[in-house]
This record gives structure tokens, C-alpha cells and sequence, in this order.
């Protein structure tokens, strides 16, 4: 099955295509969606996410955030429960460079959108520190990357917010 093809191990070009199948089904499709949580086919794009692969990262984090704001409160609360929102700041954290893709907006949103629902438990103590040093590395392409920097203070103002809190 689809589910099958995306694990760790797979030829990368089939893990592609089937993350993009089940991504094309189950984006805005209730039903799909609920066939995919009744199958618990959360561990395919969450292995995809954190590949080492950038084409298969951006499209599982694509669909990761897609989902999430189909249904925030629902998609949220599982990728929060997988620790998806620590394992995408720890890339963040170790990488050295701004991604060329599109893959650090869709990193941005999806923390956005679980720190939305779950503002106290999203953020680890250097969360400020990493996000502002994105913000310094987006400084010098503010202009063309626009959609990153809007994203990412936000974020960072969302952290500020949760650190005020606790």
C-alpha cells in the first residue's frame, strides 16, 4: 500500500511519489482524512519530514502543514503528541543555512499552527534564540522571502508570549 511505500528504506523516488499520492488524497478530502487517522498514516509524513532527503522533507512538510489547517485542533494535537514541533526546531537549530526550498515556511507554519493549540507546551528554552537568528539570516533576503519572516515573527512573538506565561 502507499503507507507502506513511504518508510525509511524505500527507494527515495518511490517514497516521493507515494507521499505525494496520499498527500493529493487526503489534502481537503474529510473522508480520505479520516481513512488516513483510522490507518494511523501519521508516521508516513512524519518520517518523511525529517529525511535527510530535501525534496521528500519539503513535500511531507507541505502536506504536514496543509493538513493542520484543514483541521487545526484535530492535526495539531497528533503532530504535537509525535513531538514533531521539537524535532522541526532542532533543524532548525543545526542548520546552518536558510533552505532554498519552501521548506522553511512550511517548518514556520506548522510550529505556528501547534503553537496556536498549545501555546505553553511548543517552545524549548532557546526557541527566542533560534527564531531570531533565523530572522537575522532572513534579513539580508527579507524582500523575496517575505511569507518566512512574517511567519517567523510571529512565531517568535508566540514564544515570547508562551515564556511570559510559564
Amino acid at each position: 500500500d502507499l503507507l507502506k511505500m513511504t518508510e525509511p528504506g524505500t527507494p527515495l523516488s518511490v517514497q516521493t511519489k507515494a507521499l505525494l499520492a496520499i498527500s493529493c488524497l487526503v489534502r481537503g478530502n474529510a473522508n480520505a482524512l479520516a481513512r488516513f487517522t483510522e490507518l494511523d498514516g501519521y508516521t508516513a509524513p512524519l518520517n518523511c519530514a525529517l529525511s535527510k532527503d530535501k525534496k521528500l522533507r519539503c513535500k511531507a512538510l507541505f502536506f504536514i502543514s496543509s493538513i493542520c489547517l484543514d483541521d487545526p485542533s484535530g492535526q495539531c494535537e497528533r503532530f504535537h503528541k509525535e513531538n514533531l514541533h521539537g524535532q522541526l526546531f532542532n533543524r532548525l537549530e543545526t542548520e546552518a543555512e536558510l533552505p532554498e526550498d519552501t521548506s522553511l515556511v512550511h517548518t514556520l507554519r506548522i510550529i505556528d499552527l501547534i503553537a496556536g493549540q498549545f501555546p505553553e507546551r511548543t517552545f524549548p528554552g532557546n526557541a527566542e534564540e533560534i527564531l531570531s537568528e533565523i530572522l537575522r539570516k532572513l534579513g539580508s533576503c527579507k524582500d523575496q522571502r517575505e511569507e518566512e519572516v512574517k511567519l517567523c515573527r510571529r512565531v517568535l512573538q508566540k514564544s515570547k508570549d508562551a515564556a511570559v506565561e510559564r
